[in-house]
């Protein structure tokens, strides 16, 4: 091969690679942007899914007050939970006891917790729970809540609505509250995983008694009427159109540019 031959060579190489009309065209840089480009195209979906899945699974987390906020704006009167507690053994439930209802429930409050900014506490009679701000709960040791050296007795008569979530849809933020009177007062809440000390408990009362059936639990979120959750409406509505968005522009990068 001479000389002449040996210069051509690498453009021969380029025409057969890169096609006529590029040929001496491209440089080492340009290659490298090729490259790059190329690289990124493939790359730029595969972010993508990953972001959309952590920001759904943040997302997820407030569908349910999605679903509150198209739910009937008249309040459902559930009445006394003594008399809810006696309905649900004789499974005779009422069919607002569910997730997502604007509902009114009264009874005899007991085993006060906090949780965050909120005061909880189980009405007598059934699994009912009531979440209450806690710049509205009063002192323990007040007379609302009755007498401080028998704190669970004498207690003023709880008459309120809100927003009603069966345990087994509670979004994070309140599965504490299922976790701790599970827990703390040995419920077997169907929704909630117990820890070992608690499965040997109910395990020892299965054989003890030959049963034990689990049971569901309900919170109500007092003051919150379906109306109020409009801003977590327009969140989740503005997330959705940055996805859509965000999806349109990763099919039009996937497409082959036209030179």
């Amino acid at each position: 091969m001479d000389d002449n031959e040996q210069r051509q060579a690498p453009e021969e190489f380029e025409r057969e690679f890169f096609g006529p009309n590029q040929v001496g065209e491209l440089g080492t840089a340009e290659l490298d942007r090729i490259a790059e480009s190329q690289a990124t195209r493939i790359l730029r979906p595969v972010v993508f899914v990953l972001l959309l899945g952590l920001s759904g699974l943040i997302a997820w987390q407030y569908v349910g007050h999605l679903r509150y906020f198209f739910a009937p704006v008249a309040i459902a009167p559930l009445g006394a939970a003594e008399d809810i507690g006696v309905a649900i053994r004789a499974e005779q439930l009422d069919s607002n006891l569910r997730s997502n209802r604007f509902v009114s429930l009264s009874g005899i409050p007991q085993r006060y917790a906090s949780a965050g900014d909120r005061g909880v506490f189980k009405l007598i009679g059934a699994q009912l729970y009531v979440a209450r701000k806690a710049t509205e709960l009063p002192d323990a040791s007040s007379e609302t809540f009755g007498d401080s050296n028998n704190p669970d007795e004498n207690r003023e008569e709880f008459d309120g609505s809100g927003w009603l979530i069966a345990f087994s849809d509670l979004p994070r933020k309140y599965a504490g509250i299922r976790d701790f009177y599970a827990e703390n007062y040995r419920v077997p809440f169907c929704s909630h995983d117990p820890s070992p000390q608690l499965a040997a408990y109910f395990e020892a009362e299965r054989e003890r008694t030959g049963k034990l059936d689990c049971v569901e639990g309900y919170l109500l979120i007092e003051g919150e009427a379906p109306r109020d959750q409009w801003p977590y409406l327009v969140g989740l509505t503005a997330y959705a159109l940055l996805v859509l968005g965000a999806m349109v522009r990763a099919v039009r990068s996937l497409r082959p540019r036209r030179h």
